[in-house]
């Protein structure tokens, strides 16, 4: 129940912030720095793997992306009970809803929203984006314990 909690939460606060992002683009588009080594840049994410991939068009995207999560979907049904302590379960939920908040875009827009702009690495992700990579992260510390 906690980890649905957990999941739901992070999908309705990605999916927020891109709503609000959308309505500020204009706002946005100024490229404003919140902190140092962070800002904000409204960009609309056509591709795939930071923008990558553009031309192949939305469906293939979209189907792509679908493969993904719904392969990821069966190896948590699979392995979520038993082959994981909480650390990774935790990185596993973050991950997936990274996943799932970027599809939501791809299928119901088309694209994806970016809007947190990190200047020393020259992209613009969204909270999804840090979904994966907090995820992953904590994934591979909590399996270096083992």
């Amino acid at each position: 129940m906690t980890f649905s909690i957990l999941f739901f939460g992070l999908i309705v606060l990605d999916q927020g912030m891109k709503r609000a992002a959308r309505n500020q683009k204009g706002w946005l588009n100024k490229s404003l720095s919140l902190f140092p080594g962070i800002g904000f840049q409204y960009r609309e994410n056509r591709g795939f793997l930071l923008n990558s991939f553009q031309n192949i068009g939305r469906v293939k995207i979209a189907w792509i992306h679908g493969l993904i999560v719904t392969g990821f979907s069966c190896f948590l049904l699979y392995f979520f009970d038993t082959g994981f302590d909480t650390m990774e379960k935790v990185g596993l939920i973050i991950l997936y809803a990274g996943g799932v908040g970027n599809g939501i875009d791809r299928i119901f827009r088309g694209k994806v929203t970016d809007f947190i702009l990190l200047p020393r690495l020259k992209i613009v992700v969204n909270l999804a984006d840090l979904y994966l990579i907090i995820g992953s992260a904590i994934m591979i510390i909590g399996g270096m314990g083992k």
